[in-house]
């Protein structure tokens, strides 16, 4: 049973494993690592009352980067460009969010190489071009995919269908994908989904979240007593 990152790991060990008894990806994917990243960067900004244009722009470089990235690229190039973004961006910041930024350039440059950093670390270049599908098609254990309606960092229906196809096309014979009105990536009740929301929200699974785990274990595996 694994959330996010986890609902990746969850199908490899069952692909590889055929005594594993089934597997709940929660907030799974089943789409590759770019894919997921480009679509949530573009629904958070959306949400959080980003401009149209503005999210099309940075939607673009990220694209370049990951590009650049995959190709092995020095991604010192990109560095201008993106502390002209950075800059716009600190311009259309709130006056409250803006006071709490003693130095302008330095946090630009702090967050730039922080966000470079980040996209070149194995984990990061592997995460992008991984695709979960073929391993999905390899998982022949029963399978409970759950997704929630607001999570903007795995949007629940592109994913759901893509690891729906997947189980397909593999012939398994045991799934069931639900997704829970209202509930965001960490599957709490939430009002936009915006991770910016999270330190305010009730800290209770939303309902029928565990009981729907619970039924459908004890469907599918012996309990002693």
């Amino acid at each position: 049973c694994g959330h996010s990152e986890g609902g990746i790991v969850a199908p490899l060990a069952a692909s590889r494993d055929a005594s594993i008894a089934f597997i709940i990806p929660m907030s799974g994917t089943g789409l590759n690592g770019a894919e997921i990243v480009l679509a949530q960067s573009a629904i958070i900004a959306k949400a959080d009352g980003t401009p149209e244009a503005d999210i099309q722009e940075n939607t673009e470089l990220t694209r370049r980067l990951f590009d650049a990235v995959r190709e092995g690229q020095n991604l010192d190039q990109f560095r201008k460009e993106l502390l002209e973004v950075g800059r716009r961006q600190l311009e259309k910041m709130k006056p409250e969010e803006r006071k709490t930024i003693v130095n302008p350039d330095e946090y630009l440059e702090s967050k730039i190489k922080g966000q470079l950093a980040q996209i070149q670390t194995p984990w990061f270049r592997y995460f992008l071009s991984y695709e979960p599908a073929p391993t999905l098609a390899l998982v022949r254990c029963p399978v409970l995919a759950l997704f929630g309606e607001l999570d903007l960092q795995v949007p629940a229906e592109m994913n759901k269908q893509a690891i729906e196809k997947a189980l397909r096309k593999g012939n398994n014979k045991d799934f069931l994908t639900k997704v829970f009105p209202k509930a965001n990536h960490l599957f709490l009740t939430a009002k936009s989904g915006s991770p910016s929301e999270y330190g305010s929200l009730k800290k209770e699974f939303v309902p029928g979240f565990l009981e729907t785990m619970t039924d459908w274990i004890l469907k599918r595996v012996t309990v002693v007593r």
